[in-house]
């Protein structure tokens, strides 16, 4: 066994990957006048994942706000207050 000197930055390109921009989806729901919105194309690995995602960013930024729906595999945000 040994050791063999490498480049970090060569190293970090390997797990650059599209990150979701899902503050801003956000912040576009709560201003609009919608009280259900369908996401479409997202650019998670399955509906699951970006559901989760949008479910992290809810609880950062909008708790209590917003809720996220997965629904036969589509994604929905729908504003709490449209529920109450």
């Amino acid at each position: 066994m040994n050791i063999v000197s490498y480049n970090l930055k060569d190293l970090m390109k390997e797990f650059e990957r599209d990150r979701s921009d899902n503050y801003s989806i956000l912040k576009e729901f709560v201003n609009s006048s919608d009280d259900c919105v369908k996401i479409e194309g997202w650019t998670h690995k399955n509906a699951s994942s970006c559901a989760a995602s949008m479910g992290a960013s809810i609880r950062r930024f909008y708790r209590g706000q917003i809720k996220v729906i997965l629904r036969r595999g589509d994604v929905y945000l729908v504003k709490l207050e449209a529920i109450k």
